[in-house]
């Protein structure tokens, strides 16, 4: 569904804030999104839904660093799937910033949403999203530009549905086409 009421708590608007669930540990990546989201200028916010069971350096690292930039929000763990659910569908995107673990159940709950997806690129993502992601390396710049990218094309486009947004996303290869479509 697209009831935008539950994103109210969090001072979310449907498609202004990039998504990412993820326990808060170095192999999910949380800390580069935070890196490269600082790199980008928007109104759109980062929502990191997720935590960690316990305090470690990285844990606060991570905290302090999404403190320092207002557009990061921090709701925690997530349980209620009426909650999740909504937070997918009225994502702009969705980030996962997984390594490790093989198929993650949030990035198939991201897909079954209709998000765009920005996956790390690693085999068991590219196993699971084949075509139907954008792939950042190991690099806040990389990560960073994608999702500049991602705002440019899909901020000039009218989208009628889900498969369109996957559609689209499929087709931006280069900058060229980005470019082309804004010309447009």
């Amino acid at each position: 569904s697209r009831d935008p009421s539950p994103l109210r708590k969090y001072g979310l608007v449907p498609g202004g804030y990039f998504l990412q669930m993820a326990r808060f540990e170095p192999e999910n990546n949380v800390h580069l999104t935070v890196e490269a989201f600082s790199r980008v200028s928007t109104d759109k916010k980062l929502v990191l839904v997720g935590g960690a069971s316990y305090e470690t350096d990285y844990v606060r690292t991570l905290r302090a660093a999404a403190g320092s930039d207002p557009r990061v929000v921090l709701p925690g763990f997530v349980y209620d799937a009426a909650i999740v659910n909504e937070l997918l569908a009225n994502a702009f995107a969705y980030v996962h910033g997984n390594e490790a673990g093989g198929t993650n159940p949030g990035l198939l709950q991201a897909m079954g949403a209709g998000c765009a997806i920005l996956a790390r690129d690693v085999s068991f993502n590219r196993e699971v999203c084949g075509g139907e992601a954008d792939y950042f390396d190991d690099d806040a710049a990389d990560l960073a530009e994608k999702i500049r990218r991602m705002m440019f094309v899909f901020d000039d486009l009218v989208l009628v549905d889900d498969k369109g947004l996957q559609k689209v996303l499929r087709n931006v290869e280069s900058h060229e086409l980005a470019l082309a479509l804004k010309a447009a």
